[in-house]
């Protein structure tokens, strides 16, 4: 138990054992409604954000048109969610660090620190999954929708905690709020890299209308080859990641016992999904890159290059991937018919109706190499991230207990 009762990573400075506490001696119930509705701004409470305007993270207001119920939010609060997010069953807690006062629903817990440290390392402790999964399990019950039966004194004397004492508090937080800073600054650096994208592929695509048209089958062969080798890569299409592996996206695979009826294709081939993709309202378009062969359902269209001299290939797919194709599919698929969330799309209309801008083959290279030039700098600056993130997990692994 002694060991258990010291972190692995410590500042020097500090010895001895962390102490035993409830967190009712760290946290006291906020009892405060938004009773004369003084406080208009309405919280939403995310995994990602934390603790976030609710119009700033929806894009609509999702709260009562009567707030005066609703509780007081102050800054340097916790909140306790209790409804299920994605790794997080029992709900998550977060910390107001936007310095703002603010109003969430009833149904949501708030808690005031003893001091600013304490949420602060609060939110941390309890942005493990597994941390908050054992000090949640013993007193919830999942009541109706799906939320969270969980009594808010019950919340603070559940059980103890191993937690460090004030100047140690102090030192963590102050350590650990200059990594969130640094990893603020990593996602800001992806942010305005993709910004800077948009602006430059809506500049290079906006001009479209002055290059000829061409039609699709022009273009592009379509891909019927079955999957006579039983290549067992079954490839799904993701809007972020292209066609990617069904065991990589989903941690299994989903697809048919019998996949010898799926269409083979190689590298550089492309797919089209008929349903809706986060930015693709009408299905997104993805070319093969990450492997050389993989097979996909026969829902999809595929298709290839006919003459790899006369069109440039990464020209196609950021014309695909900027969504120039959106306007152009919904001219062929059939409004509201849909099956299990495909679009009724025909292969026939595909490749005979839809028509693509194509410049000239110096201006297509052009184009490719200046945007997959900032795709390269978005993926360096996304792995950044990636190591920034990794980094912290690490960190909050070995200093808090």
């Amino acid at each position: 138990m002694k060991d258990q009762l010291v972190p692995e990573l410590r500042f020097e400075e500090f010895e001895g054992e962390w102490e035993l506490i409830y967190l009712r001696k760290l946290l006291k119930k906020r009892k405060e409604r938004n009773s004369e509705l003084k406080i208009r701004e309405v919280f939403s409470v995310a995994k990602g954000p934390g603790i976030i305007n609710q119009i700033e993270h929806l894009g609509k207001s999702m709260s009562s048109a009567d707030i005066s119920n609703y509780k007081i939010v102050a800054p340097n609060d916790l909140v306790y969610t209790k409804s299920p997010t994605a790794g997080f069953p029992f709900g998550i807690v977060k910390f107001n660090k936007t310095n703002r006062s603010g109003v969430v629903s009833v149904l949501y817990a708030v808690y005031k620190p003893v001091n600013k440290h304490v949420g602060f390392l609060l939110e941390k402790y309890f942005d493990s999954e597994v941390r908050t999964f054992n000090y949640l399990l013993p007193i919830v019950n999942k009541g109706a929708k799906n939320t969270m039966n969980v009594n808010n004194d019950e919340f603070l004397k559940s059980r103890k905690i191993i937690f460090p004492t004030l100047p140690e508090q102090q030192k963590i937080a102050t350590f650990l709020s200059l990594v969130d800073r640094r990893l603020a600054a990593a996602r800001r650096r992806v942010e305005v890299l993709e910004e800077w994208k948009r602006g430059v592929v809506i500049s290079s695509f906006e001009r479209s209308s002055e290059y000829p048209l061409t039609r699709f089958e022009e273009i592009f062969k379509r891909v019927k080859s079955k999957n006579d080798e039983y290549n067992e890569n079954v490839l799904t299409i993701s809007a972020q990641q292209g066609l990617v592996s069904q065991t990589d996206y989903f941690n299994k695979s989903v697809a048919a016992k019998n996949i010898s009826g799926y269409y083979l294709l190689q590298r550089d081939d492309f797919a089209y999904n008929k349903s809706y993709s986060k930015g693709f309202p009408y299905g997104a378009i993805k070319r093969l890159t990450k492997y050389d062969k993989g097979v996909v359902s026969t829902l999809y269209i595929c298709f290839r290059l006919k003459n790899t001299n006369a069109t440039s290939i990464d020209y196609v797919e950021q014309l695909f991937n900027a969504g120039v194709l959106n306007r152009e599919i919904s001219k062929i698929a059939q409004e509201g018919a849909r099956n299990h969330g495909l679009l009724n799309v025909s292969v026939v209309e595909f490749f005979r109706d839809i028509k693509i801008p194509l410049p000239p083959l110096a201006e297509q290279t052009r184009i490719a190499t200046i945007l997959t030039t900032i795709d390269a700098r978005i993926t360096a600056a996304q792995k950044e991230v990636a190591g920034w993130e990794e980094w912290k997990r690490g960190l909050l692994q070995k200093m808090l207990v």
